[in-house]
C-alpha cells in the first residue's frame, strides 16, 4: 500500500514526547511536590520505553526486515559501546575518581545490562529483544509469539510489584523488550483502514485510568512503593492503543515530529550528561526543582542533538545508530 510508505508524523511526534517522558523519569523524585503528585508525574512517564520498543517492532513488520535484524543489532551494539565509553569519564568523576569503582563496574554483570550508565539498559535490552524476536519468529506462530509475550509481561509486572521475589529484577526487566517488539510487529500486520479509532480511544482512556489507579489498588505491605514502580501493567494496552492511533491518524509534518524522527535516540543517550551539567555546573542550587531541570535538560538535549548533526555529522550518525 502506498500509505505504508508515507512518513508517520504522528508516530514521530509521539517519539519526541516519549523522549521527554524519559527525561522526567531520570531527573529525580520531584521532591518539590507532595508525594502524591510526584508519584503521578513518574507514573505518567512509564509508557515511554515500552512505546519505543513497540515502534521498533512495528517498523520491523512494515519494512519486512525480519531477516535483517542482525544488521540492526550491530548498529545498536555500536551505539551501546560508544555511549558507554562516553559515560566512562563521568562515571570516574562521579565516583570520586576511584579506579576501583570503575573496575568493579566493568567486571560486573551490570556492564552487560546497562554499560557505564543506568539508562543504557534500553539499548542492551533492545539488542536482546531483537535477537530473541528473530529466533522466536523463526520457530513460533503469531499465536505462540503472543502467548510468550503475555507471559513475560505478567512476570515482569509481578517482579516489579513484589521486590522480595528476586534480587535480579534488572535482569527480568531486560526481557520486556521482547513482548513490546512482538506487539509492535503484530500491529504492523493490521490493515490501517480496519483500525477502529473509537475503540482505540476507549482502550486509551481505560488504560490511563488503570495506569494511575492500579498501583494504588495494589499498594500494601511487601509491594514496591508507587513512586519506584517501573512497570504499571496498563502501559502495555496504552502503548498499543497509542501506536494504532498513530498508524491510523497521521498529522502533518511539524517541529515535534522532526525532533522525534531525527533526534530522539541522541536525546536518550546523552540527556544524563547534560542533566549533570545543568545541576553541577550551570544552575545555582535554588534554580533546581526537578520539573525545571527536566524541561531545561530536554531543551538542552534537543539543542545539542541539532548542533551535533550540523557541526559533526559522523558523531551524530554514530550516536543515532546510522
Amino acid at each position: 500500500m502506498v500509505w505504508r510508505r508515507m512518513r508517520l508524523y504522528t508516530l514521530d511526534s509521539l517519539k519526541a514526547v516519549a523522549a521527554f517522558s524519559v527525561v522526567t523519569l531520570h531527573v529525580g523524585l520531584f521532591d518539590e511536590f507532595s508525594q502524591f503528585y510526584a508519584e503521578i508525574i513518574r507514573l505518567s512517564g512509564r509508557w515511554a520505553v515500552p512505546f519505543f520498543f513497540m515502534v521498533t517492532g512495528y517498523f520491523i513488520g512494515i519494512k519486512n526486515a525480519e531477516s535483517q535484524l542482525s544488521h540492526s543489532v550491530l548498529k545498536i551494539a555500536k551505539v551501546f559501546v560508544v555511549s558507554s565509553l562516553l559515560y566512562l569519564p563521568y562515571y570516574f568523576i562521579h565516583h570520586d575518581y576511584s579506579v576501583k569503582q570503575v573496575g568493579e563496574r566493568v567486571l560486573s554483570d551490570t556492564i552487560i545490562i546497562s554499560g557505564m550508565s543506568f539508562h543504557l539498559w534500553y539499548l542492551s535490552s533492545l539488542i536482546f529483544g531483537l535477537l530473541t524476536f528473530k529466533l522466536l519468529h523463526q520457530k513460533l506462530s503469531q499465536r505462540g509469539l503472543l502467548m510468550i509475550s503475555i507471559a513475560i509481561v505478567l512476570c515482569y509486572f509481578t517482579v516489579d510489584l513484589l521486590p522480595d521475589l528476586t534480587d535480579n529484577d534488572n535482569w527480568v526487566r531486560h526481557f520486556i523488550s521482547v513482548p513490546c517488539i512482538v506487539f509492535g510487529y503484530l500491529v504492523s500486520k493490521i490493515d490501517q483502514e480496519r483500525i477502529n479509532l473509537r475503540l482505540c480511544g476507549i482502550v486509551l482512556l481505560v488504560s490511563v485510568v488503570g495506569i494511575y489507579l492500579l498501583p494504588y489498588a495494589l499498594d500494601g505491605e511487601g509491594t514496591r512503593s508507587v513512586i519506584q514502580r517501573q512497570f504499571p501493567l496498563f502501559v502495555i494496552p496504552f502503548c498499543l492503543a497509542l501506536l494504532l492511533i498513530a498508524v491510523r491518524l497521521n498529522v502533518n509534518n511539524n517541529a515535534l515530529a522532526h525532533i522525534g524522527k531525527d533526534y530522539s535516540l541522541v536525546i536518550y543517550t546523552c540527556h544524563p550528561l547534560l542533566m549533570a551539567l545543568l545541576k553541577y555546573q550551570l544552575l545555582p542550587s535554588d534554580w533546581q526543582p526537578d520539573w525545571l531541570i527536566a524541561i531545561l535538560t530536554f531543551a538542552l538535549a534537543v539543542s545539542f542533538a541539532i548542533a551535533l548533526k550540523k557541526v559533526c555529522l559522523p558523531a551524530y550518525r554514530l550516536l543515532n545508530g546510522q
